[in-house]
């Protein structure tokens, strides 16, 4: 029993530590691109997924499959207005960042939604929309100094109303509580046995 709490005991103190004590989960983004049947064969999809994943990754910014943030890319492309324009096409590329917050309405429950949106109009040439597009696109690095911001930026404590109590949480708490208190008076006990036995 003595060795069970000497190996549990760090951990229910970790367990009914506060949230804000553990450490910061960090960012891990799932990135998509979806690029509209008009801009091809203008700009290739999967050219535009590997630049751009290259500009993230390099700004430190993990891309995974095992995620807790999306970003999107979304590319649509306009036809010439005149025939002095064919060599031209108008790109509308827009940039979504996601993250997972909380519901309102649903307590301990998380919902995927939008906090950080851009977008952007420019021409380019038929050959060279691509650099413009991937590594070299501008919302991307409106997106990358919104992240730094961010880490630079203190967390905001938001009071909300009290929620009603938790009954699992409740319990668990008074289940690792009278097991700290067990194991705290185990341990005092063996001390106050050693002590007498080293000085009868």
């Amino acid at each position: 029993m003595f060795k069970i709490c000497v190996w549990v005991l760090p951990l229910a103190a970790y367990l009914l530590a506060p949230a804000a004590t553990h450490a910061a989960v960090p960012l891990r983004v799932s990135f998509d691109t979806n690029v509209r049947p008009a801009c091809v064969p203008s700009i290739d999809p999967a050219t535009i997924q590997q630049a751009a994943s290259e500009r993230l990754t390099a700004a430190g910014i993990t891309i995974s499959n095992v995620h807790n943030a999306v970003l999107g890319l979304d590319l649509n492309c306009t036809a010439p207005a005149s025939d002095a324009q064919k060599h031209t096409v108008a790109v509308d590329e827009c940039l979504t960042f996601s993250e997972f917050v909380a519901t309102p309405s649903m307590q301990n429950h998380t919902t995927l939604a939008p906090t950080w949106h851009a977008c952007q109009s420019y021409t380019c040439t038929r050959t060279r929309c691509e650099p413009a597009v991937g590594y070299g696109s501008q919302l991307i690095e409106q997106f990358l100094g919104e992240i730094r911001e961010r880490a630079a930026m203190p967390p905001v404590i938001v009071p909300s109303a009290p929620a009603a109590p938790d009954n699992t949480a409740l319990a668990r708490l008074l289940f690792y509580s009278v097991y700290i208190i067990s194991c705290l008076t185990l341990i005092v006990y063996r001390g106050i046995r050693g002590f007498r036995r080293q000085t009868a």
